[in-house]
């Protein structure tokens, strides 16, 4: 019974100094505020919004109005250190101004335009976002790739540049987010075969325990694939896993862009996608078993699903799968999804969640804390016009609770509303811990505050406004 006792008194220390830290946070700002000097005040900033409600999207308001933030795009990809830390590369957007003062920073802008070659991140507990200075040979197709993380290592796969499909991508770049710097890993592979044609709107996925990637599918602009591929990070080898046949009886599953893929169990689960004529239903989901090399059809034991969708987000928790928004209909009558659905993989059911996004959404960027089940969305295409250079793009943040999280991290999660954003940032690790708060998140605080000022662009002041090949953004 002592082990109990000992995780219910920690438990209660950490809730109560939720509400000494309101009492004891202004004597000791007051006294480390004595040794600074004298300097003009802040603008207010923005009201926090509490994020500990299930299933309620909340818009992050950012902490001040002259604080840079990404540009509105689409197509690129966000995903969550364990930290909590949110890193988004790349996207795209026609629609910035080629002098715009926000953009002059960038070396690459004028060559690449209207692609962002940017990485961006943003910390949940001081609501800011940082665009970081890195170096080395990085991506320069940032529309429609795939990005994923192991540890402090950002890995980008494919994409595409514009116009869209001309110039494709089968290279893997990795970025030590410690270092901030750029690699490219190039195939030990003899026969050129067996790597993946250059593509964008690949499904990867990362297999963490045996350091492998799996790519599967996406299209060159022009023919889509629905192959499967692994690449070992050891040793820097590609395999061919699976290849469509030319036969008419192969037709299953079929070829596709802009689908999501999860691994459970040894297997590849494939959920949505598309062509830029069609959309692929999610009744039934194509699975492809790594040890046999073969696919099988799942048909869900639901009576609903999701309608076809591609361009989604998605994220994986556990053993659920979460849909969350996405493109369908006809190229005559577009459609866009602001609803979230749920994929048990367990029971093979698929439930619609009692929440919708403020907005419809596609092109987005999703991502899942490693911590608890707090989902970040942001950016996207919030328009269906088929019609890249017209649709509206979005630089809005979202959080939402996909489920009830645990009593330390809904404490953690209150502790962050109450207390001040400039006492947490000023305070050393050594008084956070004299105040009771758990080591493991006094080292989330200093982790997403650990990049120093020549590692981060300089704020600028911002006013931030909200038939071809297959769109990619």
């Amino acid at each position: 019974m002592e082990a109990p006792l000992l995780v219910q008194s920690v438990l209660l220390g950490f809730v109560v100094c939720i509400f000494v830290f309101g009492y004891m946070m202004p004597a000791v700002s007051a006294k480390r505020r004595r040794r600074q000097p004298t300097v003009m005040s802040s603008p207010e900033p923005a009201k926090k919004e509490l994020c500990s409600r299930p299933l309620v999207f909340t818009k992050v308001n950012h902490v001040t109005c002259d604080v840079r933030v990404p540009k509105p795009r689409s197509g690129h990809r966000i995903v969550c250190h364990s930290s909590d830390t949110i890193y988004s590369y790349g996207g795209f957007n026609p629609l910035i101004a080629e002098n715009d003062p926000d953009m002059q920073d960038e070396p690459s802008w004028p060559m690449l335009k209207p692609l962002l070659r940017e990485l961006w991140k943003y910390s949940p507990v001081t609501r800011t976002w940082h665009k970081l200075k890195t170096k080395g040979e990085q991506p320069k197709h940032l529309a429609s790739h795939c990005v994923g993380i192991i540890g402090d290592t950002l890995i980008v796969f494919g994409g595409t540049s514009v116009p869209f499909g001309q110039a494709s991508s089968n290279k893997i770049f990795t970025c030590d987010l410690n270092k901030l710097e750029w690699k490219l890993l190039i195939p030990t592979n003899t026969d050129m075969n067996d790597i993946p044609s250059p593509q964008y709107g690949q499904a990867m996925v990362i297999d963490e325990d045996s350091k492998c990637l799996y790519a599967v599918g996406g299209t060159t602009g022009f023919s889509y694939s629905i192959d499967v591929h692994r690449f070992d990070l050891v040793t820097r080898m590609w395999t061919v896993l699976w290849k469509k046949g030319e036969l008419l009886t192969n037709t299953f599953p079929e070829e596709r862009y802009r689908h999501e893929v999860v691994i459970y169990n040894n297997e590849l689960y494939v959920f949505g996608g598309g062509t830029q004529l069609t959309n692929h239903a999610l009744n039934v989901v194509p699975v492809f078993n790594l040890s046999t090399k073969t696919w099988r059809p799942l048909i869900p034991n639901s009576s609903r699903a999701p309608q076809p969708r591609k361009c989604h987000g998605l994220v994986k928790r556990d053993h659920f799968v979460y849909v969350i928004g996405g493109g369908g209909g006809t190229v005559e009558s577009p459609l866009l999804f602001n609803d979230v659905w749920r994929f048990d993989l367990q029971m093979n059911v698929w439930t619609v969640l009692a929440t919708t996004m403020p907005q419809p959404l596609q092109f987005h960027g999703c991502a899942i804390s490693p911590n608890s089940p707090k989902l970040t969305v942001f950016g996207g295409v919030c328009t269906a016009t088929g019609e890249p250079r017209r649709d509206q793009r979005v630089n809005s943040l979202y959080e939402t609770l996909l489920d009830v999280p645990s009593l330390k991290e809904l404490c953690w999660i209150h502790f962050l509303h109450e207390a001040d954003d400039n006492d947490i940032q000023r305070l050393t690790r050594d008084e956070l811990i004299r105040l009771g708060i758990p080591l493991k998140y006094t080292k989330r605080l200093f982790y997403q505050s650990r990049h120093s000022k020549d590692q981060v662009y300089p704020p600028i002041i911002s006013n931030v406004q909200r038939s071809g090949p297959p769109q990619a953004s």
